[in-house]
């Protein structure tokens, strides 16, 4: 069992809603996602962003969002 496996408090993936971007918090590579202790994060990050663009709540939540990074420019 690898290190971070056994730490309870860690952040292993993040979504930003407004700027639709994903990250994982990890120095391996992606390319062997599948399979990987990532595979989990990747899918419920993705979650998130399918929610986002696919969800009156989500698009709403995005134009409410670009609306006031506008107003600020």
């Amino acid at each position: 069992m690898q290190t971070e496996d056994l730490e309870l408090d860690q952040t292993r993936g993040v979504y930003f809603p407004t700027a639709l971007r994903l990250e994982l918090k990890t120095s391996g590579n992606l390319e062997n996602l599948i399979g990987s202790n990532y595979e989990e994060v990747f899918i419920q990050e993705f979650i998130h962003f399918i929610q986002d663009i696919s969800t009156l709540y989500g698009l709403t939540n995005f134009q409410v969002n670009l609306n006031d990074f506008a107003s600020k420019a």
